[in-house]
């Protein structure tokens, strides 16, 4: 190996590098454990990573959804502007839900923890879950601007210290229709980044390493070297792809050019249709993750997931197109286009990569369900339906 990836030989970073993962993957059972809502403990909506104190990606959970791993590290920096690390102390936990800092729309909480070791911040953990509900018209696209759609917690602090904000619990708790659901379902959140900020204290002190900083470089530098090989083997040029989707008024069209030169991807989203007066619009930070995610899907699909696999990525969109939505237009229903980023990004690149872009798959479907239950109480609920696997150059698709 060379450059940081040398810093370790293969046995050991593939060793730490799994054991990072184990890290990951048990936050997300502590969340999925103490979590109050199906949509989290059986949809398993969620997201957990890992980022070095530089704010890179260096694990995510496995069994979290692969897509955030575009949207988390920015989120982080948002908050570190918010509260620089300076500043924070150990037990702070910081919050937001905005659509445009987080993951999109306002039904996404994106917690964050620093992990202090050796007096000194070395990690963060951040954790993402799908909320029951955040208030306002409730989940889906009716909305005709951001501010029906429910409460929009700015970046803020939930816990100070190890001290929880009494008073934004009780602001959230009047907004929401299951504030037992929606409470539990946040602090199930705080209570995983504790465990994940406790496990890596101490692997830390196992393998008597200061902070994560060496071996967070050697796995992004592995991931991003394998990165580039798979992205240099690609026919080198610029390939568009254009698709016309369903709207509210009329048909939306979606259109991108990726540009393939040398170990470097790069997206452009001109040519997309404008922002639409429903909540169907995209806010760039999910369209560039959706982009991260198709594109990994083409190169490194068993690789885990960190910053290193994004580092050769870059990606445009122009403003106020429905991939590029700014405030407040509505974004409560973003991934109705949003997944469509996936295969628009396949059309371009099937003569690019033919061996490897897979066929339309089928799309997933969600279900809300808002009322009274017999006895009185409040019920939301989301019902996830989703199946199909599209075809492959050497395997025929699966049906639903």
């Amino acid at each position: 190996m060379t450059g940081a990836a040398a810093e370790f030989d293969p046995i050991s970073l593939g060793i730490l590098w799994d054991r990072l993962i184990s890290i990951t993957d048990e936050v997300v059972s502590t969340l999925v454990r103490t979590s109050f809502s199906t949509i989290v403990r059986e949809s398993y909506d969620l997201t957990v990573v890992l980022l070095d104190d530089g704010g890179s990606l260096v694990a995510q959970g496995t069994y979290s959804l692969p897509v955030f791993m575009g949207t988390a590290p920015v989120t982080l920096q948002h908050m570190l502007a918010r509260f620089p690390a300076a500043t924070l102390r150990s037990g702070d936990v910081i919050v937001t839900n905005d659509p445009w800092l987080g993951t999109g729309h306002l039904f996404d909480i994106t917690v964050m923890r620093p992990v202090f070791h050796r007096g000194r911040i070395v990690a963060y953990t951040v954790s993402i879950t799908h909320l029951p509900d955040i208030g306002g018209t409730g989940f889906g696209a009716a909305a005709t601007e951001i501010f029906h759609e429910g409460l929009r917690l700015p970046i803020c602090k939930l816990v100070r210290a190890g001290e929880v904000d009494s008073f934004l619990l009780e602001l959230i708790r009047a907004n929401v229709r299951v504030p037992e659901q929606t409470i539990g379902d946040l602090m199930a959140n705080v209570a995983c980044n504790e465990v994940g900020a406790r496990q890596l204290v101490e692997f830390l002190d196992e393998y008597d390493m200061p902070d994560l900083a060496a071996l967070s470089r050697a796995i992004r530098a592995q991931s991003e070297a394998v990165m580039r090989q798979r992205i240099a083997a690609m026919r080198p040029g610029r390939y568009a792809h254009q698709i016309t989707v369903e709207g509210f008024d009329e048909a939306l069209t979606l259109a991108c050019t990726v540009a393939v030169s040398g170990a470097d991807i790069h997206v452009d989203f001109t040519g997309t249709g404008p922002t639409v007066g429903r909540g169907i619009n995209v806010p760039f930070c999910y369209t560039r993750a959706m982009a991260l995610y198709a594109l990994k899907c083409l190169t490194l699909p068993t690789l885990p997931n960190n910053g290193g696999s994004a580092a050769p990525i870059t990606v445009t969109a122009p403003e106020n197109c429905v991939l590029n939505a700014l405030p407040p237009w509505p974004t409560g229903g973003r991934h109705i286009i949003g997944h469509y980023v996936v295969p628009l990004i396949f059309g371009a690149l099937a003569e690019a990569a033919p061996d490897r872009v897979q066929a339309d798959c089928g799309m997933m479907d969600l279900i809300t369900f808002q009322g009274s239950h017999r006895n009185g109480r409040d019920v939301t609920t989301i019902y996830f339906s989703a199946g199909g696997f599209g075809a492959v150059a050497e395997r025929d698709g699966q049906n639903t």
